[in-house]
């Protein structure tokens, strides 16, 4: 039996990656697909990856008819689990060069050899991230400013509020590349004291930027309040150190 192997993140599933799974199959009798733990690609691509989380990666993969086996490893690269499956070929996508593909050397040393296969034209992970990013630019944000962008912890004192600065980040470069953002806040309520002006300034100290100061909420695409849109879900789908 000759027995395949190829590996990645395969965060975004699309169909670039369905193809590459389609030409590696064909190389043998069982192929097995390496992918990095939700650890592993956080160390590689940073703190707001993967967007989908690991077990759901693995249960889309294993519904794929090309692959036969499904493994999670921990570490960056797959070297110590290519020396444990011992592949007859080892296939990589052609945005790969041959001498720098991970365990390459160790598969020749034994028989096995090393494929390329063409990548799927047009399409990556890294495409439908900015397809989504682009897409997300020209919708309208509303964020609700206590629990968002300020911490709560101190009451109705919002003199004693502090900013979240990865949050704070997140919005600036929504609303720099386009973006509407309304920040809404309830402060005041039924107490009849004005907070519009000071909070107009404390978003001004703490560089936030945005359209609007609002207190009752406007139309918008996403009410982002962390029940109904979090910003966890915002800041997967920003690119690496952003939120930093």
């Amino acid at each position: 039996m000759t027995t395949v192997f190829t590996n990645g993140c395969f965060d975004v599933l699309h169909a670039g990656h369905v193809a590459l799974f389609e030409k590696a199959r064909a190389f043998g009798d069982k192929l097995i697909v390496g992918i990095n733990s939700d650890f592993s690609v956080r160390k590689i691509k940073g703190k707001n990856r993967p967007i989908f989380k690991e077990a759901n990666r693995v249960a889309v993969l294993k519904a794929i008819r090309y692959i036969d086996q499904v493994v999670v490893f921990d570490d960056p690269d797959p070297l110590e689990l290519i020396h444990k499956i011992r592949p007859d070929v080892l296939v990589k996508g052609s945005d790969w060069i041959e001498g720098q593909i991970i365990g390459g050397d160790f598969v020749r040393s034994y028989g096995g050899r090393v494929e390329i296969v063409q990548a799927y034209p047009g399409v990556s992970t890294t495409l439908v991230v900015e397809d989504v990013l682009n897409d997300l630019f020209s919708k309208t944000f509303c964020f609700d400013i206590d629990g968002v962008i300020a911490t709560t912890s101190c009451g109705s004192n919002y003199a004693q509020a502090q900013p979240i600065r990865s949050h704070i980040n997140i919005i600036n470069h929504l609303h720099r590349n386009g973006a509407i953002v309304y920040l809404y806040t309830a402060r005041g309520g039924s107490s009849g004291i004005d907070w519009s002006e000071y909070t107009g300034k404390q978003m001004e100290e703490w560089g936030v930027e945005y359209d609007k100061l609002v207190f009752n909420k406007p139309s918008a695409d996403y009410y982002v309040d962390d029940k109904m849109i979090s910003m966890r879900d915002l800041w997967r789908w920003m690119p690496k150190g952003v939120a930093d």
